[in-house]
């Protein structure tokens, strides 16, 4: 083959959070289909162990666009031929060094190659960051570690010279399981738009193809083939860096209410960046709970799931789940201040002591009390929450007053103070 010659390009892609696609053009040398070619971050730097690393997918947003028209359609590798280099850039150094210090170019490989990796800086000279040779006579998984530590920014760019014919294997999508869900390892559930909270779609689900949209009638999403919905979202994302900052969460699970066929895909934004950490398939005629075990934590940046339709699917729900134990038994009281607001406070109460009192897990860990500064309210008006008669002391006097209460008590561990005109996602 013509070493000039390409049979098109790809396009690896970066979605920023406004929607706009960062694209990064790569020329393609010969195709064919079955790999899955991955990054790995080490959690330990001496550690190589499977259980210490996890995946990033090369070809998480791939097109093919030939010189003739804009047709598209998805590859990946599987055998490349003796002596003909192969070579591409992936993403900058400064997003990679975010998830780790340290990383390894790792697949599952036979033959005999040459693996090279580089950097190249612009405005510099192109920097080499190692070589290994690879020799294979059965299929074998295969890692060559870098170290990035040394260096600011830049492009990572790898390159492969078969010494022989040699071969890629794909390691496949991971597959979700179907599961019975243990509320108390649930962290935080996907929150859909109401008509008589918020109806922004866009906070909750970004849809992307014609036929996809959410129900609020029957309170789900409804995808078809080629269309997605998008989760890392206002509502819908996961804080990782905060889940890591502030408790003992180490490890993440995504679980799903599902019926279709889809593919999901697990999302770190860090910045305007983004890279794709892993990638289920996820099937089921019937409705069915499937959980997605990831093989990382992400402690930077945001992160989600977007689920691609390969059919006709529907989203009944789901969240994120974690398999830590608890450390210490939580208890929340939530105090409300109210000065002759009657109409605001009996609201926001209702809203959120009906969402606690039917949640299975919660509704004996969560707590409402009521300080009433204006004396214009009974019992009866909260009966979601404890009334509290106080004197006119004002905002901070009324929020003073529930804290002494809780601390009282002696069983609460947390207090949360809020307005009595407060609307929030009860979820959150």
């Amino acid at each position: 083959m013509d070493k000039n010659k390409t049979l098109g390009h790809f396009k690896m892609q970066y979605p920023n959070r406004d929607n706009r696609i960062r694209s990064r053009k790569i020329n393609i040398h010969s195709l064919s289909n079955g790999t899955d070619l991955k990054l790995l971050a080490l959690k330990k730097n001496e550690d190589l162990a499977h259980e210490e690393i996890f995946s990033l997918n090369f070809f998480s947003y791939k097109e093919i666009h030939t010189e003739e028209k804009e047709t598209v359609s998805q590859f990946n590798f599987k055998k490349l031929k003796k002596d003909e280099w192969f070579r591409w850039r992936f993403t900058t150094i400064e997003v990679l060094k975010k998830l780790s210090k340290k990383i390894a170019l790792g697949i599952y490989f036979s033959g005999h190659a040459l693996i090279k990796i580089g950097l190249s800086v612009p405005g510099h000279s192109f920097i080499w960051l190692g070589d290994q040779e690879w020799k294979a006579k059965k299929i074998e998984w295969k890692c060559h570690t870098i170290d990035l530590e040394r260096f600011e920014n830049g492009f990572l760019e790898i390159s492969i010279l078969p010494i022989e014919d040699s071969y890629f294997y794909a390691s496949g999508l991971d597959h979700a399981k179907k599961i019975e869900l243990d509320e108390a390892q649930v962290l935080y559930r996907f929150i859909s738009p109401s008509l008589d909270l918020c109806c922004e779609e866009p906070l909750y689900y970004r849809f992307s193809g014609t036929k996809t949209w959410y129900s609020f009638e029957e309170n789900v999403v409804y995808l078809y083939k080629n269309s997605s919905v998008d989760l890392v979202t206002y509502f819908n994302s996961f804080s990782g860096a905060k889940w890591y900052r502030y408790t003992n969460v180490e490890t993440v699970d995504i679980f799903l209410d599902f019926m279709g066929d889809a593919v999901v895909d697990f999302v770190n934004y860090v910045g305007e960046e983004s890279i794709v950490l892993q990638r289920w398939q996820i099937r089921s005629y019937t409705r069915a709970l499937f959980k997605c075990e990831t093989k990382c934590f992400p402690t930077e940046g945001v992160s989600g799931i977007i689920i691609y339709a390969n059919a006709k699917s529907i989203l009944y729900g789901g969240g994120y789940c974690t398999s830590v134990p608890e450390i210490q038994d939580i208890k929340l009281g939530i105090s409300i201040t109210t000065f002759k607001r009657e109409k605001q406070v009996i609201k926001s109460v209702q809203r959120l002591g009906t969402a606690i009192n039917n949640h299975p897990y919660y509704k004996n860990c969560i707590d409402i009390s009521v300080v009433d500064n204006g004396a214009t309210l009974e019992d009866a008006d909260v009966p979601c929450a404890t009334l509290i008669k106080n004197k006119n002391l004002g905002g901070t006097g009324g929020f003073t007053r529930g804290l002494v209460a809780y601390t009282e008590n002696g069983t609460y561990t947390h207090c949360l103070f809020m307005d009595d005109d407060a609307q929030c996602e009860a979820e959150s």
